[in-house]
């Protein structure tokens, strides 16, 4: 792990992936079957446009220390906190939990709406980072059954839960890194990361 990527300069657009293999084949009659692998990571494009080259070489400076694919770092993205209340000390029940159903605790009571569909939540035992797909209401004891996707890559115990600024393990997509600079020094700077873990 190598550090958590500088918030400054924001960049002008910032595109979400969702990486999720899926076999398929078409029969004679054209019929389609399908089946998931059970895989899914997070992918990111992040792009600055016309940007001072003194505001962007921090940037590229820490996209250089990656050596390309090589290391992974920290990345929060930008205007994704969540859309919900969540309020409260969250943790996952203690039981041994798997799946994509996820009971929680420690939630503020009695919330319509504790977190919403497309939330971020982070797991404290290991580092993939879900997506809550169905809107999760707190209890009167601050209980909320949290619906996930992708389905837990491995059980979790008394978690603590991450849902504000989650930081995502990510590693830079390819190993060439490009800046375009031109005349007064305005440059444009695109960046691809994907979720490691």
């Amino acid at each position: 792990m190598s550090g958590t990527f500088p918030a400054s300069p924001a960049p002008a657009a910032l595109n979400l992936r969702s990486i999720q293999p899926t076999r398929t084949s078409d029969a004679h009659n054209l019929s389609t079957s399908a089946r998931t692998v059970g895989a899914q990571r997070w992918g990111f494009k992040l792009s600055w446009k016309a940007r001072r080259r003194p505001d962007m070489m921090p940037v590229i400076a820490f996209a250089l220390a990656q050596r390309g694919r090589a290391d992974a770092f920290l990345f929060v993205p930008p205007g994704f906190e969540p859309q919900g209340v969540a309020t409260g000390t969250p943790v996952s029940l203690a039981s041994p939990q798997t799946g994509a159903s996820i009971v929680t605790s420690g939630w503020t009571a009695n919330v319509s709406t504790i977190l919403k569909a497309g939330d971020f939540v982070k797991f404290s035992s290991h580092s993939k980072v879900y997506m809550v797909t169905a809107d999760a209401v707190s209890d009167p004891l601050g209980n909320a059954t949290l619906t996930i996707q992708p389905t837990l890559r491995q059980a979790i115990n008394a978690d603590s839960l991450t849902v504000h600024a989650v930081p995502f393990t990510v590693a830079l997509s390819a190993d060439n890194l490009d800046a375009a600079f031109a005349a007064p020094q305005n440059g444009d700077l695109d960046l691809e990361f994907v979720e490691r873990f």
